[in-house]
């Protein structure tokens, strides 16, 4: 059974990352690299306070500073269960890295010239955990559904990125996009109750 998903899963990366032109190759490579969306990060972080703010009528630093963490903690957690748990534990090669598919892979030149592979191991994939958990996690909590939208393509958009990059299996991204669902349930969940204590806290 697992011989038969494993080869499910080469077999429709092999025709999704097939699928590629070379104007193409640039603008995945932005989308998949994590400096890239900085900007977006803190336009994200801004719709929450803004979110937040309208409801305490003020700017709280308690209110900043329990935000920050939880997206800290949320993010660590949905990066360590992929990067630091599951990759070693499961031990899984990248396509980039598995002999069997070898010269078969649509790869991209880094920097140094070199093609990029990433590490050695791939389920699941980070980017997949984190842009789902980020996405899921602030549509819970500002709740406009322009928003979700939103922020549903682009954690697709970067999850696609892994496979056209040749360095992620669908397998190993929606692995990370369930582990990273269910980081943001956690988390956005003990952020509304810490802001329900934070309100009757005002309140009293």
């Amino acid at each position: 059974m697992i011989e038969q998903l494993n080869q499910w899963d080469t077999e429709l990366f092999l025709t999704l990352n097939g699928i590629h032109v070379d104007w193409l190759d640039p603008i995945f490579w932005f989308i998949s690299g994590t400096k890239s969306w900085i900007p977006f990060y803190a336009w994200l972080l801004y719709m929450i306070l803004k979110k937040d703010t309208a409801h305490f009528k003020q700017i709280d630093w308690r209110l900043i500073a329990g935000l920050v963490v939880s997206v800290a903690l949320l993010i660590t957690t949905a990066d360590q269960l992929a990067s630091g748990l599951l990759k070693p534990l499961v031990g899984r090669f990248r396509p980039s890295h598995e002999p069997s598919i070898e010269g078969l892979v649509h790869l991209l030149l880094n920097d140094n010239g070199d093609f990029y592979r990433g590490g050695k191991y791939g389920f699941v994939s980070s980017h997949a955990a984190n842009s789902f958990a980020l996405a899921v996690f602030v549509s819970r909590v500002v709740k406009k559904r322009w928003l979700t939208y939103l922020l549903i393509v682009w954690a697709v958009l970067v999850s696609y990125s892994r496979i056209y990059l040749g360095v992620h299996y669908p397998g190993d991204i929606i692995g990370g996009a369930l582990i990273g669902i269910g980081a943001a349930f956690l988390w956005s969940e003990l952020y509304s109750q810490f802001k329900l204590k934070m309100r009757l806290n005002l309140a009293g």
